[in-house]
């Protein structure tokens, strides 16, 4: 079985693993759908947020989680 690549499951991964479980799995995948929309589109047109990537982006939400 192959898996894709989707910035929601890497997102969700990330959130997971930084927040050190004060987040658990279905909190991230709540937050991870709303903000991995917000993520593509702003990294289409922001190339350091894009260089940044989904580890830097996920620590920034667990500021505001």
């Amino acid at each position: 079985m192959e898996r894709k690549y989707t910035v929601e499951s890497e997102l969700i991964k990330a959130l997971v693993m930084y927040s050190y479980g004060r987040v658990n799995y279905e909190k991230a995948a709540e937050v991870a759908s709303k903000a991995a929309l917000i993520f593509e589109e702003e990294a289409k047109q922001n190339i350091p947020l894009a260089h940044k990537g989904v580890n830097w982006y996920a620590k920034e939400l667990l500021k505001v989680i």
